[in-house]
């Protein structure tokens, strides 16, 4: 039954893109970073999808959303020798606000809260209250070429349950990404 929730909740994304807009598919190199309460790293691989609609917040289309669902695997750098991996499927709206443009190559900065589920209990020598989480993401994106198909992104991302139970232990990543357009 869970695997029924969490594919029908990733798969949910590709359904948008039958409405006007363009779709967007993405492929992360992720580390995660030791925080003040995780002594154990990580590092994985993260697939998305992101449904961009043409809807902009102001004339000057300065300021958008698209609603961006992502698969992670993630493996301990704390006990790679005994395979410590987990999955993260994530989905969550983003704001994007254009910040400039370089040889007509736009600069975007983007920020969103969404819902995750991580797949285990203990993860990076941690325990997780919750399989629940929230994912903050802030990234900074930069258009490969002028059309604005390819696109590159630094992303840093926080996960936690916010306190809903405890232990609530968290960890923060930092991304590459390499983003595609259909």
């Amino acid at each position: 039954m869970k695997k029924t929730i969490i594919a029908t909740l990733f798969l949910s994304t590709f359904s948008l893109a039958s409405h006007a807009g363009n779709f967007r598919y993405a492929i992360d190199y992720s580390k995660a970073i030791e925080n003040s309460r995780n002594e154990g790293g990580a590092q994985g691989v993260e697939v998305s999808a992101a449904w961009h609609p043409d809807v902009a917040f102001n004339q000057s289309g300065r300021f958008s959303f698209y609603v961006d669902s992502q698969l992670g695997v993630f493996e301990s750098d704390a006990r790679r020798d005994k395979g410590d991996k987990a999955m993260i499927l994530s989905v969550s709206p983003m704001l994007r606000m254009e910040l400039f443009q370089i040889d007509g190559r736009r600069v975007f900065a983007e920020a969103g809260i969404g819902a995750s589920y991580l797949s285990e209990d203990v993860f990076a020598d941690q325990l997780y209250s919750t399989h629940f989480q929230f994912r903050d993401r802030l990234a900074l994106s930069v258009e490969l070429d002028q059309a604005g198909v390819h696109q590159l992104s630094l992303k840093r991302t926080h996960y936690s349950n916010a306190d809903i139970d405890e232990p609530n232990p968290g960890f923060d990543t930092w991304s590459l990404s390499y983003s595609r357009a259909f």
